[in-house]
């Protein structure tokens, strides 16, 4: 039986990356389509990943044992896929780094709840603080809405993973080119602007209430 169910898997595995683009067969997912397959591996070996060794690395192959996301594939192409695993790990990395960058008003925004009808509005010019607004017409002049599509309410960010952070920073870059906001605009660093000097000179309390005419923060904005 041991047999036959290894020859199973090594089959099962095998079809899986005749699909097209496959993603990397993670094992927390195989028993998805598999799932008697899995009960008799798991009752024979113990566990998937003992089946993938028994079967030998001459026939399948851990392309990415990174914890929870272990990953496997057809000796024959494992090289290959490893390969871009890692390259897309560095990018996800480098991607998530960039969202770490950004100022923390800046970061909550795209993940803070909201209640039904609200909306989440981020200032452009510093100091970067969110605000729900009930309508999108009673933002100021500096703000700018997210919308639902780019934003994930709810997560955490000081549990979030490193592919959550890549999503949240794609879906701000992704945010900026929609609202025709330059993604530099958020980064770290001196006050650039007369406008975000004025209000950054400003009392916390004091900013929600202040109100710039759009002309006016227009000519600010230009001034360094």
């Amino acid at each position: 039986m041991a047999d036959t169910a290894l020859e199973r898997l090594i089959a099962a595995i095998q079809a899986h990356y005749t699909l097209p683009n496959p993603p990397p067969l993670l094992l927390s997912s195989f028993g998805q389509k598999n799932k008697e397959l899995l009960a008799e591996l798991k009752a024979e070996f113990g566990s998937l990943m003992a089946a993938v060794r028994a079967a030998g690395e001459d026939r399948i192959r851990v392309v990415d044992a990174t914890s929870g996301r272990e990953a496997v594939a057809p000796a024959a192409i494992a090289a290959t896929l490893q390969q871009q695993i890692q390259t897309d790990t560095a990018i996800q990395r480098q991607a998530a780094n960039f969202f770490d960058c950004l100022p923390e008003a800046v970061k909550l925004a795209f993940c803070v709840r909201t209640d039904a009808g609200e909306h989440v509005a981020i200032d452009t010019v510093r100091p970067f603080r969110f605000t729900r607004v009930a309508a999108p017409d009673l933002i100021r002049p500096t703000q700018r809405i997210i919308a639902e599509e780019y934003r994930r309410p709810g997560l955490t960010l000081r549990t979030a993973s490193v592919q959550d952070r890549e999503i949240l920073w794609r879906n701000f870059v992704a945010w900026t080119d929609a609202a025709g906001i330059d993604p530099n605009t958020f980064r770290q660093g001196e006050t650039t602007t007369a406008l975000a000097r004025l209000l950054a000179a400003q009392p916390a309390e004091i900013i929600p209430r202040l109100i710039i005419p759009a002309d006016i923060a227009q000519i600010l904005l230009k001034h360094s």
